[in-house]
């Protein structure tokens, strides 16, 4: 499932304030236009309707690519990852993972 949700955003260029509706999470399957829209530099780039500047908006998302059973989860520089998700980090299994030597 992919997921846009409104958030309040200020326009960096007149400082016009709206709810712009940005990428949460991102499945490649469903939603293979966001990828383009990464590609194209347009992804979470929105327009003030004030003075019509437009801009990208920094934001965490998750990107799900069920093809390759890859999970990327994107934070801006500067964010603190555990302010989204305190549990993130797992504790690292004493036998290993799937086999393989632990050093």
């Amino acid at each position: 499932m992919s997921l846009k949700s409104p958030y309040p955003v200020n326009c960096p260029c007149c400082g016009h304030g709206f709810d712009a509706a940005l990428w949460d999470s991102v499945n490649t399957s469903v939603s293979p236009e966001a990828i383009e829209l990464l590609a194209e530099g347009e992804f979470n780039v929105v327009r003030c309707p004030g003075c019509g500047e437009g801009f990208f908006v920094a934001k965490p998302v998750l990107f799900h690519f069920p093809r390759t059973q890859v999970m990327i989860y994107v934070v801006p520089d500067g964010e603190d990852h555990d302010r989204y998700y305190p549990t993130l980090t797992l504790p690292r299994p004493e036998s290993g993972c799937r086999g393989a030597k632990m050093a």
